[in-house]
């Protein structure tokens, strides 16, 4: 039984299957020993059967099965090279440029020193000729904004010029 077992094993991609692939063989293989009185070489003939009921076992699975089962697939379709993923990453990176354009022009270039071009607080501080404590206010002003801007929906449409009319006003020259 081990050595059939250990072929079915090798053979099946589950434990389950390969113990039932076992079995299968074993049933057959004394089926077969029951009827038949004369074989001459018994481990040739087991092993023959071994093969054809692995043949079989093959058959019955390709006419069973259509495509990959879905837990074969999960790993694929939720790693972390998603397309979703790096469309909502596109999107929020995308979004805090769009985010950035409304800073200050002083906390923007601050900003893209910082983030963009990695330079040291320090080294912004000197190139700008501004205090050092500064620069390290207008940093933390700008992270805020940005977050506030990240939160809530800009409504560009809603950025119109709409004076205010007075009908009933009328302006005389004198108090």
């Amino acid at each position: 039984m081990k050595p059939l077992y250990g072929f079915a094993l090798k053979r099946c991609a589950r434990l389950q299957d390969a113990e039932d692939l076992a079995q299968e063989i074993m049933l057959r293989a004394f089926q077969a020993l029951l009827v038949r009185d004369d074989i001459a070489a018994p481990d040739k003939f087991i092993w023959t059967i071994a093969h054809n009921t692995l043949a079989n076992d093959y058959r019955g699975k390709a006419k069973h099965t259509v495509g990959t089962p879905i837990g074969a697939l999960a790993d694929t379709l939720f790693a972390e090279d998603d397309t979703a993923a790096c469309i909502i990453e596109k999107e929020a990176v995308n979004r805090l440029h769009q985010e950035t354009a409304y800073l200050s022009k002083l906390q923007r270039r601050i900003v893209i020193a910082f983030y963009y071009e990695n330079k040291k607080v320090n080294a912004i501080a000197d190139k700008l000729v501004l205090p050092l404590h500064t620069v390290k206010w207008h940093l933390f002003e700008a992270k805020k904004d940005l977050k506030k801007g990240m939160d809530t929906m800009r409504h560009i449409s809603g950025l119109t010029f709409d004076p205010i009319r007075f009908d009933r006003c009328e302006t005389h020259g004198s108090l």
